[in-house]
């Protein structure tokens, strides 16, 4: 299947899901594959954007059963299982995978398939891509970030709480390889803005509520990470700020139903 085959919909949500059209039918049905990175099948979030999706299959001609048939894998946040459900969608070979996040496009780069990807923040430093005007290759899809993200945040934030002077930056190294991209623009924003920025791996949680237990004061706060990891632990990250009295901002509207 070629790029020119491609064509994109807007879903709904917070995110905008491609919806994908052959440009010639053939005979029987068509088999594509989505790996939700980050999400799994009890998640509202991911219910809505599969929703969303079916819905703008079907407006484009294309109903699941009839003449299409989707593969779906859930494999939550962690790498190994996003890996393993990776290798799960290679062994079927669908004609076209949709992934989503970074990790989930990164772990089908070598199974030669041709992949849509979302919620990708670095597509051209992770090497999915060879350019933004022409990737080359098998892979497609969209960046969801600008690379000034990271000090828009903290201007917001410290916008929000004046008294702000120490802020944390919460990510997952396995899941944000990209966190260089935040950072460096937050970095620049924090000289600015009379802000102490540190950088807070935090691969579990444990290691977020060490890291905001250690943070707790009143003009502290932090800033979590487009990262699927993090957005896997939404409910203690509200919590947690709201235990300690914290100033967060987080990166998608998904965080603000949980809080109540």
């Amino acid at each position: 299947m070629k790029r020119r085959e491609f064509f994109t919909l807007l879903g709904g949500g917070a995110f905008a899901w491609p919806l994908v059209a052959l440009a010639q039918q053939t005979a029987g049905k068509r088999h594509i594959a989505v790996l939700l990175g980050g999400l799994d099948s009890h998640d509202k979030e991911g219910q809505a954007e599969v929703a969303a999706f079916e819905e703008g299959l079907k407006q484009a001609g294309w109903n699941i059963g009839e003449n299409i048939e989707i593969d779906y894998r859930w494999p939550g946040a962690a790498p190994e299982n996003v890996r393993a459900a990776a290798k799960e969608i290679a062994d079927t070979h669908p004609e076209v995978v949709l992934t989503r996040s970074t990790l989930a496009t990164a772990s089908l780069v070598s199974a030669n398939l041709p992949v849509v990807f979302t919620l990708v923040v670095d597509p051209l430093g992770s090497g999915f891509i060879k350019s933004f005007a022409k990737p080359g290759g098998n892979l497609t899809g969209f960046a969801n970030v600008e690379t000034s993200t990271g000090g828009k945040l903290l201007a917001l934030l410290k916008e929000a709480a004046p008294a702000l002077r120490r802020v944390e930056f919460l990510f997952n190294p396995a899941t944000a390889p990209y966190s260089d991209i935040y950072l460096r623009s937050a970095s620049q924003a924090a000289q600015t803005l009379d802000v102490d920025l540190k950088p807070t791996p935090a691969a579990n949680a444990r290691d977020i509520e060490v890291a905001l237990s250690a943070l707790a004061s009143e003009d502290s706060g932090f800033i979590v990470m487009a990262d699927i990891s993090m957005a896997a632990h939404r409910d203690l990250l509200i919590a947690l700020a709201a235990k300690h009295r914290l100033s967060a901002i987080y990166p998608t509207e998904a965080y603000v139903p949980t809080a109540g």
